[in-house]
């Protein structure tokens, strides 16, 4: 069993901060109230033994754990040219073989059939340890397909043809290949890293002989050397640009890319002229210096052309082209003539393209004088039809959910395939999977499934909440119920957060399991605080501050909809928290007492101690800065004056940690705090985890023992299983110094529903 490295004791809450109440709409509550009526199922006893884990294939019985680590999802979604295929990236991780499994499946549009399963090689992972977006590029003829591949510890380019033959390497460059692209002719043309993999291999050699400066190279929360996953070995990371300047990369990353060009005879790849490096660089959008695995350019078209028409989309002002997957400001949609100026396009005016919170161009109907869109606002998904000769735009598709091409459908454009449009479609409880829509009559058809064992009867019921908060921003709260029970009184609620588009693995971080919740007589909620899904009101201006008071807010909001609903026990409610939303959470113990439990699957707590020792070194000065506090920036008063650990004898909250060890430092503050207040906390260190966690065994251990936390102080269930014996008599030692705090001087006029006399 993977559980990571223990350390614990006690925790508190502080006074409620009065503020109004937000209430559903009238429609909103009658959908609630109806949805009420049509759930029933009350979880039973006591928790069951981990081992007792559903296998994926399972199509019947309550969701397990270990499925919701071993969901496939999709990405990488492409047509063929010939519009008769389209290839998809696989992803799945397993438990048994502690492996992360990456395939590209070729189907069939008109049989949905499979022509082709094809080895996508290892991961590329992103800076935060999650898996990079990698998209492959079809051949002109529609019979292979190219793509980087990770085999070893090398990146190569691969081709692989579409009926199901052998792949093959088609590089054999002694430095890792970034980018590439296949011309008219076949031919291709890359960039690889200026630095071959020996060349980096031998300067980690000598830095490790002749020390490490400090600066702001360091990535704090990194191993100095050989600290980070890259190109399928651990290799030396540095910021390229200075503290958190975005930029990561490999030692000898700074040196000047080489682009190639491999003919269509293929032979030897050659050299490509100053010029038409620099030309390709800047298409690529690769500035002098990445390398590796930074993610590739998600193809969702900012410019789209067809015969003698051409789209464009900006985002105000003068008209300038912007990628179309940017979030956070309203998007404008223009059409022209090709070789007719920016002045002279016409803007879609309708509201349907006006008022959308995301559009994206797919492209032009073939044949047709219409321009095919997609957008989305605060949870559903349109593909909208623009008839450029009437001006008229109709919606040829309205679902809940997402529809798109990248990372599982809440990214990326959807692909046009004759008069059909092809999405990997998600919803809250819709894993992932591949649709093709007709736009004449909407229908929506299956593809491909990769999940069948995650049917409808066995997920949870989806329904939505609107929440408000101080400032008038607007966002929803997408909510998981138990499909069936019996009894009819408040169910325990669980929150989970940040983003939570698509389907609901447990938030953001897929940390805390919302189906499996569900299963088990919860009502759970993700509260969407991202930014492609907050409306925001006019003359918000995000900073330290109403950041924290907007997510308090909108937590809070989503505990007085339901509860008042009759849908959550509003004595039973557990919050949790990763990345942005960890700091949220962190910030909220020590001002709300409505959380009976709390969970952090990442850092996320604004202490001093974040401030020299997060990944985000030095920010807390800019930050300061920009706010208008003098030095010092760490100042009780100052930019930390909210800081959790200098109000930890505020919280009471009993809070669990299950932290990447790259990032446990940041905590100890915290951590240490609650200590000394004698709070009930107990923190987690998952060895060799980043930000996100993808040991698919530690992945397991922490949805496991969240619901174990969650059960435990929402329902006072332990588990059967014999080797948490320790750990509950840990959390009885938490639980009753917990409630010592109620019974003192200073004690809560309504207790924790655990500190109840029991008869």
């Amino acid at each position: 069993m993977v559980s990571g490295v223990a350390v614990w004791k006690q925790h508190r809450i502080p006074r409620r901060i009065a503020r109004p109440k937000v209430f559903p709409s009238r429609k909103n509550l009658a959908a609630i109230l109806l949805m009420l009526m049509l759930v029933s199922c009350e979880a039973s006893g006591r928790l069951p033994d981990r081992s007792a884990a559903i296998p994926l294939e399972s199509s019947a019985g309550a969701i397990s754990t270990r499925e919701f680590v071993e969901v496939t999802t999709l990405s990488g979604l492409r047509v063929s040219p010939n519009q008769r295929l389209a290839v998809v990236k696989e992803e799945r991780q397993e438990v048994s073989s502690s492996a992360t499994i990456l395939t590209w499946r070729i189907i069939d549009l008109q049989t949905a059939e499979t022509t082709a399963i094809i080895d996508a090689g290892g991961p590329f992972w992103n800076n935060n340890g999650g898996i990079a977006r990698e998209a492959p590029v079809w051949s002109l003829d529609s019979e292979r397909i190219y793509f980087r591949k990770v085999a070893g510890e090398e990146v190569q380019v691969w081709e692989a043809p579409s009926n199901g033959g052998q792949p093959q390497q088609l590089t054999q460059e002694e430095a890792d290949i970034a980018a590439f692209e296949v011309g008219p002719d076949d031919s291709i043309t890359y960039v690889t890293a200026g630095a071959t993999r020996t060349d980096i291999k031998l300067a980690e050699i000598e830095e490790h002989s002749r020390g490490v400066l400090m600066g702001p190279a360091i990535i704090a929360g990194l191993r100095i050397e050989r600290g980070f996953p890259f190109n399928g070995r651990m290799a030396t990371y540095r910021y390229l640009e200075g503290a958190d300047g975005g930029r990561r990369g490999t030692l000898l990353a700074k040196r000047y890319p080489r682009v190639m060009r491999l003919p269509a005879g293929r032979g030897q790849a050659i050299r490509v002229s100053e010029e038409a490096a620099r030309k390709f660089l800047v298409g690529k959008n690769i500035q002098l210096g990445p390398t590796g695995s930074a993610d590739m350019p998600v193809v969702s078209e900012h410019s789209v052309q067809s015969d003698d028409l051409i789209a464009t989309m900006d985002t105000g002002g003068e008209p300038r082209l912007v990628p179309a997957t940017s979030v956070g400001a309203k998007r404008r949609v223009f059409w022209g003539r090709v070789g007719a100026s920016a002045a002279q396009r016409i803007q879609c005016l309708d509201p349907l393209c006006i008022n959308a919170d995301m559009l994206q161009l797919v492209g032009w109907r073939s044949g047709q004088r219409e321009l095919i869109l997609q957008a989305e606002s605060l949870g559903v998904s349109q593909l909208l039809v623009w008839d450029i000769s009437s001006n008229k735009v109709r919606v040829a598709m309205e679902k809940s959910g997402v529809v798109g091409s990248d990372d599982s459908g809440t990214v990326g454009a959807c692909r046009l395939a004759g008069d059909r449009i092809v999405c990997i479609a998600s919803a809250s409880n819709e894993p992932p999977h591949v649709v093709a829509i007709d736009l004449a009559s909407g229908q929506i058809t299956t593809l491909h499934d990769p999940n069948p064992g995650l049917t409808q009867l066995r997920l949870g019921d989806a329904m939505q909440v609107r929440l408000v908060d101080r400032y008038g921003n607007i966002t929803i709260g997408r909510v998981i119920l138990p499909r069936s029970r019996t009894e009819q009184h408040p169910l325990p609620l669980v929150i989970t957060s940040y983003s939570c588009r698509g389907f609901l693995l447990g938030g953001s971080g897929r940390d805390v399991p919302e189906h499996v919740l569900a299963s088990r007589g919860y009502a759970a909620v993700c509260v969407d605080m991202g930014a492609g899904t907050v409306q925001k009101a006019p003359g918000f201006k995000m900073t330290s501050i109403t950041g924290d008071n907007s997510a308090l807010d909108f937590v809070e909001a989503a505990v007085d909809v339901l509860s008042d609903a009759g849908i959550a026990d509003p004595k039973r409610v557990a919050i949790s928290g990763y990345s942005a939303s960890s700091t949220y959470t962190t910030s909220a113990l020590a001002r709300s007492r409505k959380f009976t439990a709390a969970i952090v699957t990442t850092a996320g707590s604004f202490d001093a101690i974040t401030c020299y020792l997060s990944a985000t070194y030095r920010s807390c000065e800019t930050l300061a800065k920009q706010e208008g506090f003098e030095r010092p920036y760490d100042a009780r008063e100052g930019i930390l004056k909210n800081s959790p650990a200098w109000n930890a004898d505020k919280i009471r909250t009993p809070l669990l940690m299950q932290l990447p060890e790259s990032e446990y430092p940041e905590m100890m503050q915290l951590y240490g705090a609650l200590l000394d207040y004698g709070r009930a906390v107990e923190m987690y260190v998952f060895a060799g985890a980043f930000h996100y966690k993808n040991d698919p065994k530690q992945r397991l251990t922490v949805y496991d023992r969240n619901v174990e936390w969650i059960e435990f102080w929402l329902k006072g269930l332990e588990s059967s299983h014999t080797d948490l014996a320790d750990q509950y008599v840990r959390w009885q030692e938490m639980r009753e110094g917990r409630c010592s705090l109620s019974a003192g001087d200073r004690g809560d006029e309504d207790p924790p529903w655990f500190c109840a006399p029991r008869h």
